[in-house]
């Protein structure tokens, strides 16, 4: 089952992107957020506009290494 997470990239309360993320599973889809997340420079949030099953959502938390990580969200 291919899983696809469409997302919107908001710069100082703008959008600028709407990136999507496709792959085979759910553990993928993860990965590839994670590293998405990584990517962000300060002042930018990634949203989420795909609507994800409840079980699988909470997946997407920051994990205890991403914590001292300049996030914004």
């Amino acid at each position: 089952m291919t899983i696809q997470i469409d997302m919107k990239l908001i710069d100082k309360g703008r959008t600028v992107a709407e990136p999507s993320i496709t792959d085979d599973n759910i553990d993928g889809a993860v990965f590839d957020f994670r590293e998405a997340l990584r990517m962000l420079k300060p002042g930018q949030w990634l949203y989420i506009v795909t609507q994800l099953p409840a079980d699988q959502a909470r997946r997407f938390a920051p994990k205890d290494d991403m914590k001292d990580k300049p996030l914004t969200w």
